[in-house]
């Protein structure tokens, strides 16, 4: 099924046969069928303009209402794992050029993201070690000099 529209006021959302499509000929509206383009390869209900329409409530769907409510701890902590992941993908992609495909191996760019994921934990392994131990450069080659 093809979204065809949305009603506000009953909050669904419409759909309809994806062999029927709008278009514009000769400055009018009008539909038209593609049977070639149905699996069937019928066409299902030819007497009607949209053919069948079925529509969603809004409660009904879950991109609107998901089945984990949107304020509870297990929903915020897996959209934290999720942008977290999404913020290095694109860091990855930005940063060391990976959307640009450099490369065309398959196991040359495996390479490179793994060397790039290996850069980005060493950042953040370095970044706590320096909140830890502060900022002087000898105190990040010994920490037990610091200790005692």
């Amino acid at each position: 099924m093809r979204r065809h529209s949305s009603d506000a006021f009953r909050h669904r959302i419409y759909y309809n046969c994806p062999v029927k499509r709008p278009t514009h000929r000769q400055g009018q509206r009008e539909w038209v069928a593609d049977v070639a383009a149905c699996p069937r390869q019928v066409l299902c209900q030819p007497d009607t303009q949209m053919g069948p329409v079925v529509y969603v409530r809004t409660a009904d769907d879950p991109r609107l209402y998901p089945p984990i409510p949107r304020d509870s701890a297990p929903f915020k902590a897996l959209m934290a794992r999720r942008t977290g992941c999404e913020r290095s993908n694109a860091l990855k992609k930005a940063t060391y050029r990976l959307a640009d495909r450099p490369c065309r191996s398959a196991t040359h760019f495996v390479v490179r993201l793994y060397l790039a994921s290996l850069l980005e934990h060493a950042r953040v392994w370095l970044a706590e070690d320096r909140q830890r131990l502060g900022e002087t450069p000898q105190a990040l080659l010994h920490p037990e000099a610091l200790a005692a």
